[in-house]
């Protein structure tokens, strides 16, 4: 099946938005933190794209729907020193994410050093460094599930901080 390249264009393009709203969250410097040194205090469920994730104290989150059946939550704590997202949309095609294939739809969209992952409950995941317009180098973490596809993305200096969150993550 073939990815129509507007939906993918409506993820990047809500990305975009989203790391311009965000831009003053990820301009403070933040202290990288190792992934077993981020404390749980709650468990984050989303009831629409069937997802769970834990957070460290003080997080909070606002989602923002982005038409078309997707949406993406903005994750950060009280200081907003510590910030991710993570953008949801509806998926046509293979469930597996390459490199080759985001380029195919989104051929100026930056994916350096791409690495397959496996994320929480065993979800396999893509992984790579990107530029944002707006906040600079990104971490980003992209894949494919049950007709949906997830992006989650935070600034490059946080990797390790969001390597502890994304342990946690567990599809419904």
């Amino acid at each position: 099946m073939k990815i129509v390249n507007w939906k993918l264009s409506i993820v990047f393009g809500a990305l975009l938005l989203a790391g311009l709203f965000l831009w003053p969250i990820f301009k403070k410097p933040a202290l990288e933190l190792e992934p077993a040194s981020v404390p749980v205090s709650q468990i984050y469920h989303d009831p629409v794209y069937n997802f769970s994730l834990e957070l460290p104290p003080g997080f909070s989150w606002q989602t923002y729907d982005e038409g078309e059946g997707g949406a993406t939550t903005a994750f950060h704590d009280e200081k907003r020193e510590h910030s991710f997202q993570v953008a949801v949309s509806p998926f046509d095609g293979e469930p597996v994410l390459t490199r080759e294939r985001i380029l195919q739809d989104l051929p100026s969209t930056v994916i350096k050093d791409p690495k397959e992952v496996v994320i929480g409950d065993n979800q396999h995941a893509l992984l790579f460094e990107s530029e944002d317009p707006a906040i600079g180098k990104t971490r980003e973490v992209w894949f494919i599930n049950n007709g949906y596809l997830y992006a989650i993305t935070t600034y490059a200096r946080l990797d390790a901080w969001l390597a502890g969150i994304m342990k946690t993550w567990k599809m419904l």
